[in-house]
């Protein structure tokens, strides 16, 4: 008999140190102290439990990815307003005056004369806004308005 020792008294002890019946099959004996025995998979409670806690991160988590996009694109268009700003501060220093006509205007003027590589796109799809007084120029956009004006 595996798995089995014989005691004085010729009964079957399993390995657990229970005592079993002889006579029954080895089988059956195998199935029944393995199920005695061993606890397999998770029980319902556990289960539970595991999906509350992925539950209670998810709903943590969500509304700080949801607003990433939109600080993203309102850093960007900071960036590009500075850099708008930087270009029309050079040109008023080449030229002695601001770009003339509209904003679309103007932005291509900075790039005709290689101040900017690209005219700009607003990231939220806006617009950008240049208005310029005698001695300062300032840079917003309809979406995100003037973000960071010290030039």
């Amino acid at each position: 008999m595996m798995g089995h020792e014989m005691d004085g008294d010729e009964r079957a002890v399993d390995r657990a140190g229970r005592a079993v019946d002889a006579d029954e099959p080895a089988v059956e004996r195998k199935g029944r102290s393995h199920a005695l025995s061993a606890d397999h998979g998770f029980t319902l409670m556990e289960m539970v439990v595991a999906v509350f806690v992925v539950a209670v991160m998810i709903a943590v988590v969500t509304p700080h990815l949801m607003g990433a996009g939109s600080r993203a694109e309102t850093v960007a268009c900071e960036q590009d307003q500075q850099m708008i700003r930087a270009a029309l501060a050079e040109y008023q220093l080449l030229y002695h005056a601001w770009p003339a006509g509209n904003t679309t205007d103007q932005l291509q003027e900075l790039v005709d004369a290689q101040l900017l590589d690209s005219v700009p796109t607003e990231p939220s799809g806006g617009n950008f806004v240049i208005t310029e007084s005698a001695n300062q120029a300032t840079v917003s956009c309809d979406v995100h308005g003037e973000l960071d004006n010290a030039s």
